[in-house]
């Protein structure tokens, strides 16, 4: 039902936004948000589902900045490559400190262990990989050591992934009863522990030297609007001329799309 077409924000950046059209005059305006996996299939066919119900409904292509067409599935590897996509660009919209600090606790947060010192380690990895990440401008190196890990840690050692257990694996290694949680992770796993701690810090701090090639002055906040206000009033465009006339209030929703199997 929809297609692609391209917007400009008032910066002169073009971009990608997925646009559908009801048949008849339209009763409103939404603006659909795509996930980290960009504008899939998924969110296609959301935006398509409101146009179905008589409303104008676009979703940009939020990612278009860092690079353009990005459509990822809901695997690991493109969970993994979302987040990365999302801190480029949150890092070219916002003072490079907050963009790296903010994405790494985002990430800490959603393995949802709230212990310190959880907290503490994954987001020290997280600034880690996202000084490495904007320091290559690729997501590769960091992407690959991210699955490998926790492939190593469950698939061959057995042990806990982000308090996950593994039930079958290679080998099969765990804490001695009695043992401290501060020194094995505990039910989390080692990245609970004090000693993923120490080697969190000193990889951050190793990280922090890498020269960053990403485009823009990351020091600074970049002085271009958030592309989804674009859309709004594109789609306000839209709507006045499908509805043939310029007067009567847009009806506007701002949507998070969230995928729910089944």
């Amino acid at each position: 039902m929809g297609e692609f077409t391209t917007l400009m924000a008032r910066d002169g950046h073009e971009f990608q936004a997925w646009l559908a059209a009801p048949k008849g005059a339209p009763r409103g305006a939404v603006v659909v948000v795509q996930e980290i996996f960009g504008v899939n299939r998924h969110v296609r066919a959301v935006t398509d589902a409101y146009a179905a119900e008589g409303y104008v409904a676009i979703a940009p292509a939020m990612f278009d900045r860092v690079r353009r067409g990005i459509e990822l599935g809901y695997t690991a590897e493109g969970v993994n490559e979302g987040r990365g996509y999302m801190l480029q660009v949150g890092g070219l919209q916002l003072p490079s400190w907050i963009a790296v600090v903010l994405s790494s606790f985002l990430f800490a947060a959603i393995h949802l262990d709230f212990h310190p010192l959880v907290l503490l380690n994954i987001t020290l990895y997280a600034v880690a990989a996202s000084f490495v990440a904007l320091g290559q401008g690729s997501l590769w190196l960091v992407c690959g050591f991210h699955i490998a890990w926790n492939w190593v840690q469950g698939n061959v050692m057995g042990i806990a992934v982000s308090g996950t257990p593994r039930e079958v694996a290679l080998f099969t290694f765990g804490a001695k009863d009695g043992a401290s949680d501060l020194l094995t992770g505990g039910s989390f796993g080692l990245e609970g522990s004090l000693a993923a701690t120490l080697r969190a810090a000193e990889q951050t701090a190793l990280a922090q030297g890498a020269p960053l090639v990403i485009e823009g002055d990351l020091g600074t906040a970049m002085n271009h609007p958030f592309d989804a206000i674009v859309c709004t009033q594109a789609v306000h465009t839209v709507v006045t001329a499908l509805a043939g006339q310029g007067r009567g209030q847009l009806q506007l929703d701002v949507l998070q799309v969230s995928r729910v199997d089944g």
